[in-house]
């Protein structure tokens, strides 16, 4: 994922993709815990996206179905170890190419955010 934001000057913007690099930070780990950590919820989401295929079903086709899906989630089981950012890479954003036009000055900051949750 890449977080970019501007500001008047480098430290604002700086200041501008940290906030936006926590708050998705914390989404990227709740997510990865919900993904890979919670064989439960894991369960219950792909039941429930399954559901009106599953009400169609007869009775052993809907058991093997549930089966396979609860099997998808034990493959996909493991421990979320860290979610990583990378240092932002900042630019100053320049003159406007459209005649006569000017873009603000403001420093524009660029971070790839790896939200590489990482998983065992």
């Amino acid at each position: 994922m890449a977080i970019e934001r501007g500001g008047a000057d480098e430290a604002a913007a700086k200041t501008a993709v940290q906030v936006e690099a926590d708050r998705q930070r914390v989404r990227a780990s709740e997510s990865c815990k919900r993904d890979h950590e919670s064989f439960g919820t894991c369960v219950a989401l792909k039941m429930n996206l399954q559901s009106s295929v599953l009400n169609s079903l007869g009775f052993s086709a809907r058991a093997e179905l549930e089966k396979a899906l609860s099997e998808e989630c034990r493959q996909q089981q493991g421990t979320c170890i860290s979610v990583e950012v990378t240092e932002p890479k900042c630019h100053e954003v320049g003159e406007a190419k459209a005649a006569g036009t000017a873009a603000p000055a403001a420093g524009d900051k660029k971070a790839d955010k790896k939200a590489d949750s990482k998983k065992k």
